[in-house]
């Protein structure tokens, strides 16, 4: 579902994108973007990319790489900020 409100580019990804990331634990949005992935042939993360700008994008993405792996993603940010 989430693929093809990306498709269509009607605003509605992005309302399904925040209800997915709001409402769903970390091993079922683990599942959704490997899902994503593989229908879609693109990262969400990529994805992300395309449909947000600023600051949400930001989050959005900063969101995906913790629930991918939070302390790879914590150790980044650290060394970032050095």
């Amino acid at each position: 579902v989430l693929w093809e409100a990306c498709q269509q580019k009607t605003g509605e990804h992005k309302t399904m994108l925040q209800m997915i990331l709001c409402n769903k634990s970390y091993q079922q949005l683990w599942l959704v973007f490997q899902e994503f992935q593989n229908i879609s042939g693109q990262d969400i993360v990529d994805a992300i990319n395309e449909c947000y700008d600023g600051y949400f994008q930001e989050l959005l993405v900063a969101i995906v790489l913790c629930i991918r792996d939070k302390p790879a993603y914590f150790a980044y940010r650290l060394y970032s900020a050095i």
